[in-house]
């Protein structure tokens, strides 16, 4: 016997009023923007501490070094 994922689905019917509906629809709309902006986070967050310089002015990073130090 074989079966297929269409014959394990339950389908639910749903009446609703339009207020209902447009409800359930900024729901979704606001479920999907909180995904996008975890997303958002999760990639700011991976390069959080990322510098990047550019070889031709690690002369100017030297000298700031050596005549300005960190406490």
């Amino acid at each position: 016997m074989r079966l297929d994922n269409q014959s394990k689905e339950e389908k639910v019917t749903l009446e609703l009023s339009k207020e209902e509906f447009k409800k359930l629809q900024r729901l979704l709309e606001m479920q999907g923007e909180k995904q996008e902006e975890e997303k958002k986070r999760a990639e700011e967050d991976k390069n959080a501490n990322f510098v990047q310089l550019y070889r031709e002015h690690m002369p100017e990073m030297r000298w700031l070094m050596t005549n300005h130090p960190f406490p």
